[in-house]
């Protein structure tokens, strides 16, 4: 499936990706836009460009634009077109130079955009198109994600024009590790040294993958959560922090996109563990704990279930060899599975059951 295929090619050249993985998938699936912030250093940029590389067969789908604090709206649609200027004196814009016409779009340190660009944005997202008086044109943009160091809830209360941007960018999550110990720089050291020896994967290799995602999501419905997610929504109402039906409709979007990226067409009380990505939901903080932890278990079931799968394999290669070799390379990705599972976190008591089995299994090989 298509977010195992993501998440291995990218956990094999980045430490700590999974959740911002799993969000660029939904972002994807949905067709829905994404926020990346967080402190500069962890590899926003280089991680949305690689996802973006994995699903894009022809470099032309994809653009990186700038938003520093000298973006203005001509930059913003292309240029301004010359053309246009002097022969008929109207203010036009190239826009099949701008990110209109991309597939996917990465827009750099978008919350330093200034006021004015910002303001055409936020138009621009909600009309799907560019409305530049008597110039209209239509936006071909699938999903924009935004890389920023700034906090978009800090920003957003600095300015309301920029919350009413940001709310054009449902899928919001902060990328950092989770803990900076030792051993984490060492995974680190391993990824980056190994990537040279490493088999690269083709430009566009998993797009049949993430297209037969969406034909499952075309067909996945919220009816059997229906009454669960609704109940969820309007917790932070009780709050005095009611959700809007906008935001609401994009919690319907996650959760049928999670339960596609299972390849199921039926909505699953787990799936409702991604609405940690909705900022609207994750700033209640008791949500936000619950979702987190319910996020956890299932990841945590969800790599569990992997490795077990794999496990069996490594088995089965192991008695089957027939040569040196064979037998060697068995052993070696067994002893490689071993340093996976040390690594997992147990969060769940079905997860830690399943942990238990598998590690007995493994020590029984």
């Amino acid at each position: 499936m298509f977010l195992d295929s993501l998440l291995e090619a990218m956990r094999a050249r980045f430490v700590g990706f999974d959740e911002f993985t799993r969000a660029m998938a939904i972002s994807l699936v949905t067709k829905r836009n994404l926020i990346a912030f967080g402190p500069g250093g962890h590899a926003k940029s280089e991680g949305a460009d690689h996802c973006l590389y994995l699903v894009s067969p022809n470099p032309a789908d994809c653009l990186v634009q700038s938003c520093g604090e000298g973006m203005t709206e001509e930059r913003l649609y292309g240029g301004v077109d010359l053309k246009a200027l002097e022969e008929e004196h109207v203010l036009q814009f190239n826009t099949d130079q701008s990110f209109l016409k991309a597939r996917w779009v990465v827009f750099e340190e978008m919350l330093d955009m200034p006021d004015v660009a910002a303001l055409s944005l936020r138009d621009t997202l909600t009309a799907r198109q560019l409305r530049n008086g008597r110039q209209t044109v239509s936006m071909d943009t699938e999903a924009i994600f935004a890389l920023t160091n700034r906090e978009p809830k800090e920003k957003a209360g600095l300015d309301p024009s920029y919350r009413a941007l940001l709310e054009r960018f449902p899928l919001q999550l902060r990328i950092s590790w989770g803990s900076y110990q030792p051993n984490d720089y060492v995974r680190l050291f391993d990824k980056v040294f190994a990537r040279s020896n490493q088999k690269q994967l083709e430009r566009g290799a998993l797009l049949a993958e993430l297209e037969e995602v969406r034909r499952i999501y075309a067909e996945t419905s919220v009816d059997s959560a229906r009454e669960t997610l609704a109940m969820l929504l309007s917790k932070p109402g009780e709050k005095g922090q009611p959700i809007s039906p906008r935001t609401a409709i994009y919690a319907s979007e996650i959760v049928r996109a999670t339960a596609a990226l299972r390849g199921s067409t039926v909505v699953e009380p787990e799936d409702l563990a991604d609405l940690i990505y909705l900022p609207d939901i994750a700033m209640i903080d008791e949500i936000w704990q619950e979702l987190r932890r319910a996020r956890a278990v299932v990841e945590t079931e969800r790599q569990v279930r992997l490795l077990d799968d794999e496990l069996t394999k490594l088995l089965d290669d192991l008695q089957n060899s027939d040569t040196p070799e064979a037998t060697a390379r068995a052993i070696s990705g067994l002893e490689a599975l071993e340093s996976k599972l040390a690594t997992l976190d147990m969060h769940g008591v079905i997860a830690k059951r399943r942990y238990d089995r598998l590690k007995g299994k493994l020590e029984k090989s």
